[in-house]
């Protein structure tokens, strides 16, 4: 009630038809009829917020989050990645992070299931630009406070890098890398560039 935008976990049941999804992935929905103009609807992509095999395990459904303005919508990959680990990798070696930027806490899709996830399965650093009586916090400077963390993450070969989001806040990210790599004496340009050939730079903004 808080929020200022309007929030919807919402479950697809494809029936018997096959439709095969992994974590990190989003799916185009394009809806009946003409908008304003006449014209038909455009696509519009929305983040898969569930596991591989389904928003419970072994159905063929998925799970979307719905929200009217798209701010937020980027906790779905997130989620959809942690119950993949917590269902089928309780035991695996790596760690994942998770930084996070929101006006306010009301307004983060699953805070409160967020919150629940054990540390050992998922680091969780949130950020609030909108705070009453607070100053504002972004992700970067987030990044930055952590940097001997996000530097072991940065060295380890196996790492990737999953950034969604607004458009604008890709500057802001690139520039916290960029600070970090400096510290590890390497240049963050030619990192991301490797990262990317390899697969393991990851961008979906908007």
């Amino acid at each position: 009630p808080d929020a200022d935008n309007d929030v919807r976990h919402v479950i697809l049941d494809f029936g018997d038809t096959t439709f095969p999804v992994l974590e990190g992935q989003s799916i185009g929905i394009i809806a009946p009829g003409v908008d304003e103009s006449g014209a038909p609807h455009r696509v519009r992509l929305y983040s898969v917020a569930s596991s591989r095999d389904g928003e419970k395990p072994s159905t063929n459904n998925l799970a979307l989050t719905v929200k009217r303005e798209p701010r937020g919508t980027c906790s779905a990959p997130f989620r959809g990645f942690t119950e993949r680990r917590r269902r089928t990798m309780k035991e695996a070696p790596g760690r994942m992070m998770l930084f996070f930027g929101a006006r306010r806490p009301e307004e983060l899709p699953y805070f409160g299931p967020l919150q629940k996830v054990p540390e050992g399965l998922l680091r969780k650093h949130f950020a609030y630009s909108r705070m009453s009586g607070q100053p504002k916090v972004y992700v970067q400077d987030l990044m930055q406070k952590k940097a001997d963390e996000v530097g072991a993450f940065l060295k380890n070969p196996h790492t990737h890098i999953y950034l969604c989001g607004l458009r604008g806040m890709e500057s802001g990210v690139d520039e916290a890398f960029s600070t970090i790599c400096k510290d590890l004496e390497v240049g963050w340009p030619a990192l991301r560039t490797d990262m990317r050939v390899q697969g393991r730079y990851h961008v979906e903004t908007y």
